[in-house]
Order: C-alpha cells, then sequence, then structure tokens
C-alpha cells in the first residue's frame, strides 16, 4: 500500500494537486520515504502552470498525522546509526521550509490527530482547516526531543505566553483553542471536507488571485468555533510562563495552589529537565525572528539533542516500552548549567540546511 498518494483533479481553471497521507498503521506517522516524495511532488507542482493549488488531506478518520516516525529514528541509533548519519531531520525541515513560502494555495484539511511532524506538513501553509476532532499538540519535551519542525516561529507569535506553555508543557488543544492561537484559520465540519474540494475543482482560479478565491470557498463553509479556554486564560498565563527561566516558571506554579497550576506543574516534572531548558532558550531566541531562521535553528539543535541520553530514553519510555517512566540524564533542572544549554545552539561543527 503507497503510504502518501498524489493526485491531481481537474479544476474549472487549472487543476488542484492532492496529497492523501495513507499510512493508517501508524496513524500517518512520516518516514523518510514520505518526506522525500512529497518534497519532490510540491516542487514538480510549483512549477507546473497547469496546477492552480495544493490540497493536504488524510485517509484516516482518526489522525491526520501523529508526528514524524521517531520510533524507526530510535532503531536507528540503537543499531550503532550516529546522529551525524540521520537525515530524516534535514528531509523534514526543508520540506517545511517549502510548505511556507509555497507559491500558490496550500490548504491543509486536518483531522483527529495532529502532532508533531503532522504540524509541520500543514501549518506553515496558507490555509489551514481543521474539524472539530482535532487534537493539536507539540509533545516533545515528554521524549526528551524540542518543538523543532519551525515551530518556533509559530509559538513566538501566539497570544502573550501561550506559546510557552504549549511548547513546553506539550499539552493538548481543540479547534476553537487552535484558532485562537492563530494556528488555524477556519473550523469547518470534517463532513464537508469532500464538498470543499469539490468547489475548489468548480472554482475559476486567475493569476494573482488565487489566494482570494479558496478563502471565498472556505468561508462559504466556515462555522464558528465554541471560545477558547485559552482566551479565557490568558492573563492567568501570561503571569506565570513570563518567567525567563524554567526556574522561574516553576516556582510560580508551585506558589499557585489552584488545581490547573498544579495539574501544569505535575506535568512538567514529568518532562526532560535538558527539553524543557532548551526548549525555552529555542523560544526566545526566535522571537522577531523568520521560518528560516527558526529552522536553521531547529537543525542546529536536533543535532546535539540526538545524541543526548533523553532522546533515546524518552522514545523508550513513551513509544517502545510504555512505561511512561523515563530516567532522565540529568534528572534535576538545577544540575543543568547555562553553558550547557548553550552549547546545544553552537554551530561549529554542524551541519547547515543550506536554506
Amino acid at each position: 500500500m503507497d503510504t502518501i498518494l498524489f493526485n491531481e483533479l481537474p479544476a474549472k481553471s487549472g487543476k488542484l494537486g492532492i496529497i492523501t497521507l495513507n499510512r493508517p498503521q501508524a496513524l500517518n506517522a512520516t518516514n523518510e520515504a514520505m518526506l522525500i516524495a512529497m518534497y519532490q511532488q510540491l516542487q514538480d507542482w510549483a512549477e507546473c502552470s497547469d496546477i492552480s493549488a495544493v490540497i493536504i488531506r488524510s485517509s484516516n478518520e482518526k489522525a491526520f498525522c501523529a508526528g514524524g516516525d521517531i520510533r524507526a529514528l530510535y532503531q536507528d541509533l540503537q543499531a550503532g546509526k550516529g546522529p551525524e548519519d540521520i537525515d530524516f531531520f534535514a528531509h523534514e525541515y526543508k520540506l517545511n521550509y517549502l510548505i511556507g513560502n509555497y507559491p500558490k494555495p496550500y490548504i491543509c484539511l486536518l483531522n483527529g490527530i495532529v502532532m508533531g511532524g503532522g504540524v509541520g506538513i500543514s501549518i506553515h501553509g496558507s490555509h489551514r482547516v481543521a474539524c472539530q476532532s482535532l487534537i493539536f499538540a507539540m509533545p516533545e519535551t515528554a521524549i526528551g526531543l524540542f518543538t523543532d519542525i519551525g515551530s518556533s516561529y509559530f509559538f513566538a507569535r501566539m497570544p502573550g505566553c501561550l506559546g510557552r506553555y504549549l511548547a513546553l508543557s506539550g499539552a493538548r488543544i481543540n479547534v476553537a483553542d487552535a484558532i485562537y492561537a492563530g494556528v488555524v484559520d477556519y473550523c469547518i465540519s470534517s463532513q464537508h471536507f469532500d464538498d470543499v474540494i469539490q468547489s475548489l475543482a468548480k472554482a475559476e482560479f486567475s493569476e494573482g488571485s488565487a489566494h482570494e478565491m479558496v478563502n471565498r470557498v472556505l468561508e462559504d463553509y466556515a462555522i464558528k468555533a465554541d471560545k477558547s479556554f485559552y482566551e479565557e486564560q490568558q492573563i492567568f498565563i501570561d503571569g506565570i510562563f513570563c518567567g525567563e527561566t524554567v526556574e522561574a516558571i516553576l516556582d510560580y506554579l508551585s506558589h499557585d495552589d489552584g488545581e490547573w497550576s498544579q495539574a501544569v506543574l505535575a506535568h512538567l516534572a514529568q518532562k526532560s529537565p535538558t527539553s524543557l531548558l532548551v526548549n525555552l532558550e529555542l523560544l526566545k531566541r526566535a522571537e522577531g525572528q523568520d521560518l528560516k531562521f527558526c529552522l536553521e535553528q531547529d537543525y542546529t539543535v536536533v543535532q546535539t539533542m540526538l545524541g543526548h541520553h533523553d532522546f533515546c530514553e524518552g522514545v523508550r519510555a513513551v513509544l517502545v516500552d510504555k512505561d511512561m517512566s523515563p530516567k532522565w540524564q540529568p534528572s534535576n533542572i538545577a544540575e543543568i548549567s547555562v553553558d550547557q544549554v548553550k552549547a546545544y545552539f553552537a554551530t561549529q561543527g554542524k551541519k547547515s540546511l543550506g536554506l
């Protein structure tokens, strides 16, 4: 079975390029071959004058894409591959950059689980559509990694300190929260996804107005999402996650007796201390930067992170043995120095994406 499908649907003016993620047994987790195939196809469609817009969707009702195939990377590292031999992230980040700068409308139809690498192949697109079943998250700090795929670009642009909270905690949010956070543009029932495609196929695309045409079609099907929980809690979240260090954030949480604060505190205590510190530094450095900077920074950091104990240990605990009891090294934030965190961002001796 093909894990990714490419089709061209005749449209009234031009054609629609349709990408269908088709790896249901893995909740459409992307492997290296899928990333390479998608990159090549998108390049071809970008240069094809007959293609007016691109749509990406899932064949699976449960998930758009649960992330990258991290288990396969774990197996490669366990088999003796060094971090320098892992090409997965270079292919992934180059694809993210292509999507973020795509010259034609790139329309994402999001349903169910959208996490990690699934965020990278969707949220950077020009038109982000989600249905009510959306479960959005970047949970990388739970596996000894960090929120990559250029996510620091959009986390840094979320209201207040919401991005810091979502990145550090890996919290799951729904479609109303995602719209408030600025990572989804339209809420449309999944029952109308096929109708959206057919309406776009009937649309009259013209040079210079393709994006406006897509907006008009999507607005015809859009429904109002519920009020976001995080919109109501924004001031409270800002008061905690404004802390300039992870230690400060944890201290703010520990001094609040509220149920939510104590739940978040317990949740953060389960994360890799190294991942939390590196992730916050990543977000701070991303402020005011463009997507290229964020992806290049991700590639610099991941080359060190892959060689750190916590990545393989986190994947083992969460995805392989599933005992959910990772043994982090170091196990305490206080044991990690500022210089150790800065070392993740050092570019000397590391490969560049060359964007």
